[in-house]
């Protein structure tokens, strides 16, 4: 969640607060009927609950490759992904923003600028260093552990694929 989306989130607390209380106030003076109080409180408390945040942000690892849907949770998705036989490297996007925030990403980039962008929270969700370690040799473990203690900027990679030429050598 990013800084300004926390701070909205903040305000409209706040501001159900207030008009709870408000609205309660005015209740016990008989100026306002009690129900305009309960709406605030649920609205507060709506907002509180964990699933509140209506946005979607899943991945699928399967055989053929990986893919990432996210979105509005009412609204239409969007959807990136990449196959296992057309990935050419595998990235490591650090930010400054954590640690409230998102802050280390795996890019997995496929042939034709196609390729999928997974949040470290998704990543040790579903496994996804044991599977690329399973399915790509020579991944760059070291550079996996190094940009997990950045604090900077950084981009990182772990593996790419060797081309044909260099194969034969």
């Amino acid at each position: 969640m990013t800084r300004r989306i926390r701070s909205r989130k903040r305000l409209a607390l706040i501001g159900f607060a207030v008009f709870a209380a408000l609205s309660f106030a005015f209740a016990v003076q008989g100026g306002m009927p009690w129900w305009a109080g309960a709406f605030w409180v649920v609205g507060f408390l709506a907002l509180l609950l964990p699933g509140a945040k209506g946005l979607v942000d899943e991945i699928e690892v399967t055989d053929l490759g990986v893919s990432r849907r996210f979105g509005p949770r009412m609204g239409k998705k969007r959807e990136e992904g990449v196959l296992w036989d057309e990935l050419e490297r595998v990235e490591i996007l650090t930010t400054d923003d954590g640690p409230y925030a998102d802050d280390f990403f795996f890019l997995l980039e496929g042939r034709d600028g196609k390729g999928v962008a997974i949040s470290n929270e998704l990543a040790v969700k579903h496994g996804l260093v044991a599977i690329l370690q399973q399915r790509l040799a020579g991944l760059d473990n070291k550079a996996i552990i190094e940009a997990s203690g950045a604090t900077q900027p950084r981009r990182l990679l772990v593996w790419q694929k060797q081309s044909r030429n260099d194969a034969g050598r």
